[in-house]
């Protein structure tokens, strides 16, 4: 019997442990109050010009719309997956993840059939380096 409930409650731990640590092992970081911690230091480093709110709450929405909006978040040149992809698949991956951008600005990027066939890896090296703006 002792040994049954030092089983459970380790299984149970682990357990536990993973559903702690699941949204850190995907990549789902809350730096939620980190930010805040931040925007405090702010105020209590200026006390004589207090920030104002219309400063923090475009903080928080630009910070928040970067990690809704960011489309590389999970994606690197070094990803293990895409590294055993072939390179026709890689390109048009990153070609799918980022057409609306080659489109509206296709006279910057000359973007049209001829230009992705010849050009392809100039776009695929690009398209890591978008960042969101706001």
């Amino acid at each position: 019997m002792l040994f049954g409930v030092a089983m459970f409650s380790w299984v149970m731990g682990e357990f536990n442990d993973m559903i702690i640590n699941y949204d850190t092992q995907l990549g789902n970081v809350n730096s939620g109050p980190h930010l805040e911690s931040w925007i405090l230091l702010l105020k209590k480093l200026s006390k004589e010009n207090p920030v104002e709110a219309s400063l923090i709450e475009n903080i928080h929405a630009s910070i928040n719309y970067h990690w809704k909006y960011n489309r590389n978040k999970h994606l690197s040149k070094d990803d293990e997956y895409l590294c055993s992809i072939p390179k026709f698949f890689k390109r048009k991956l990153m070609e799918f993840l980022w057409k609306d951008v080659f489109e509206n600005f296709s006279y910057f990027f000359i973007y049209n059939e001829r230009n992705r066939q010849s050009h392809g890896k100039f776009f695929y090296d690009v398209s890591f380096l978008f960042m969101p703006r706001k």
